[in-house]
């Protein structure tokens, strides 16, 4: 905090704590000097908001540009391993098919020795091999490459960032952003009193859909075996998708441990749908790994929430509960699973493609753990066209709320301007 002497002059009685303390945090990090402070203060307060809300702004983008210059390169996670075997398999398969003689067949035939006879077996096996491998290791490669996050965003979409103690950051999952990125959370800025951000990353969209399409048939005509595979395996974009938000949830972590001053002193809840969930969960293990070094001071979270969680639990949590989250026996539910078992799209087509038979998604079971608090909505949300499979809580998020109750810890607002409706 900047040394205020008694010639500083302190805000009108109107002006919060908050807004002098983001002020004070601002002139140490250099966005504000105490002159121009002095000229806010004396002025219209209107206005000095505005332009105390603008730095902000300035500083939280900063601050994101550092967390995306940490992120790591060199990393082999599942989806690399995913990649590798899919790729490998795509890469075989197609080479069998294109040496098999019954859908290949030759010119006329060719009479062999029985010297020949016995090596024409080998040579097919060891180039079956080779096609999988080089497939396999292209997959791995543009997996790890398409990981790199390149956008990243924190909008503001509901509350007052000068006055509210509570910060909510939601993160949208596969291609749910959209035109209007708040559409999944509107329920929550309006219920309670909070100043609610979106986290904006590479989800995915139509647009990229119609490319991949489009692409898929000229690599069928013109594609080599392991192009394909990177095609199919990597390059579709749920993959793409899947495989950043990992990388995300390290950038997301990265930024809460600069502390920028929108978070400074205040109470942080992350949010997440789908692979919003996973981006929350890469976050959560990458804050517990960096709280558990004795030389660094631990960021802590208020509350972590997965809705239609797209990711497989593979721990207890146990970890994360005591180094992520202050203990604070009135507050026993730090993180909390929000499932449905009627969520087909978890609980077959995500299941399939990351080739997880015997383990469920987060966000169609309970997660088994002491320290996660599981709310089942599946009475709320149908499985029909309108909620995709049981995937989409948009619609639903009203009532999904409102039975959270209390175990979402976020103050209550004083007006729900739907009450009564």
């Amino acid at each position: 905090m900047p040394n205020m002497d008694e010639s500083t002059p302190s805000t009108t009685c109107e002006t919060s704590l908050r807004f002098d303390e983001c002020t004070a945090e601002l002139i140490n990090r250099g966005f504000l000097t105490q002159e121009r402070w002095i000229e806010l203060v004396n002025g219209d307060l209107v206005t000095a908001r505005e332009t105390v809300l603008s730095l902000i702004d300035d500083q939280l983008k900063q601050a994101v540009q550092l967390a995306l210059s940490k992120q790591p390169t060199d990393q082999v996670l599942h989806s690399d391993i995913i990649a590798a075997a899919a790729g490998g398999l795509w890469g075989a398969a197609s080479a069998w098919l294109k040496t098999t003689p019954i859908l290949n067949p030759l010119p006329a035939p060719v009479r062999t020795t029985s010297l020949q006879a016995a090596t024409s077996a080998p040579r097919s096996s060891q180039f079956l091999w080779d096609t999988a491998k080089e497939a396999a290791l292209r997959s791995m490669e543009t997996s790890r490459k398409i990981r790199t996050v390149d956008f990243l965003e924190v909008k503001r979409y509901c509350g007052d960032a000068l006055t509210c103690d509570h910060v909510v950051i939601a993160i949208n999952g596969f291609m749910t952003h959209g035109y209007k990125p708040s559409v999944n959370w509107e329920a929550i800025g309006r219920k309670r009193s909070v100043s609610g951000f979106v986290l904006l990353w590479e989800a995915g969209n139509a647009a990229e859909w119609d490319v991949f399409c489009n692409e898929t048939s000229v690599h069928l005509e013109t594609g080599q075996d392991d192009t394909i595979a990177s095609h199919f395996t990597v390059g579709n974009p749920w993959n793409k998708a899947q495989n950043k938000a990992h990388q995300v949830g390290i950038v997301l972590a990265e930024l809460l441990i600069s502390q920028p001053v929108l978070l400074r002193g205040r109470k942080v809840t992350l949010v997440g749908h789908s692979l919003g969930s996973a981006v929350i969960h890469s976050c959560l293990q990458h804050l517990a790994a960096y709280n558990s070094n004795s030389n660094n001071t631990p960021i802590h979270l208020h509350q972590a929430v997965f809705f239609a969680a797209a990711f497989v639990p593979d721990h207890d949590f146990s970890t994360i509960a005591e180094t992520v989250f202050q203990p604070n026996a009135a507050i026993p539910n730090r993180m909390l699973n929000v499932f449905s078992s009627q969520d087909h799209i978890l609980m077959h087509l995500f299941s399939l493609v990351n080739m997880h038979i015997a383990r469920p998604a987060a966000g169609c079971a309970a997660i088994k753990s002491n320290h996660v608090r599981n709310i089942d909505v599946s009475d709320i949300i149908p499985s029909t066209h309108e909620s995709i499979l049981g995937h989409s809580y948009e619609k639903f998020m009203d009532a999904i709320v409102d039975r959270l109750g209390t175990t979402l810890d976020l103050p209550y607002a004083t007006v729900d301007p739907q009450a009564g409706e």
